[in-house]
């Protein structure tokens, strides 16, 4: 049985974070969600620079900074962002309540749904973790390989519409997957460079984020 903890970070509502941090130091505090401040900060040390660059952080969802001609795109607050582009029409429903959202294919949730639905057995709690994901690759368990597979493959997907749209020079990918399970990295870029429009102004690596 997969036991999740009902909640990722129990007592954490309503922090006043940037008020907290703003007393111990004497700088701007800024609050901002992790793949724009990825993003950024790779554009800031970039060498050579680059005027086009994307950082994709696949977790319990799909993050993405995007630095489009020099500046980041930040998207409007409340809307559901890159992970919710629809990728199949009649694929599995997502919580966003739509079908075929890229997430619905690459979260760690999606992932154990599809393989519990293969092994009815196997007794899935609501917040699933990738550990779990991982912990059955190292198992070598194929079942999982393929579903986590085929995952790779709408995510090399989903980047490449990303890419197409904003002419990302750099692609920076970033994830427990990416880290844990080599075939998985590999299979996205692979995947993603098969779609993208002009392979040749592209470039796609991964990059540690904690």
């Amino acid at each position: 049985m997969v036991h999740i903890e009902s909640s990722l970070a129990p007592g954490w509502d309503h922090v006043p974070i940037v008020a907290m941090l703003q007393a111990a130091f004497p700088v701007r505090i800024v609050l901002e969600n992790a793949a724009n401040m990825a993003a950024l900060g790779e554009f800031k040390h970039m060498s050579p620079p680059v005027d086009n660059l994307l950082y994709c952080i696949s977790s319990r969802g799909l993050g993405c900074g995007v630095i489009a001609n020099g500046e980041l795109i930040k998207v409007k607050e409340g809307t559901s962002g890159y992970g919710h582009m629809t990728i199949d029409i009649n694929g599995p429903m997502c919580t966003c309540g739509r079908r075929g959202c890229l997430i619905s294919y690459t979260s760690p949730y999606a992932i154990l749904k599809e393989l519990q639905q293969k092994r009815p057995a196997l007794q899935l709690e609501e917040n699933a973790q990738i550990d779990h994901v991982i912990e059955f690759l190292k198992q070598g368990d194929q079942l999982t390989k393929d579903i986590v597979m085929k995952s790779a493959e709408y995510f090399g997907v989903g980047l490449a519409n990303i890419v197409n749209l904003f002419h990302s020079e750099l692609v920076i990918v970033n994830g427990s997957l990416i880290y844990e399970y080599p075939n998985y990295y590999e299979k996205v870029i692979e995947t993603a460079y098969a779609y993208l429009l002009d392979k040749a102004s592209a470039q796609v690596w991964a990059s540690y984020f904690p």
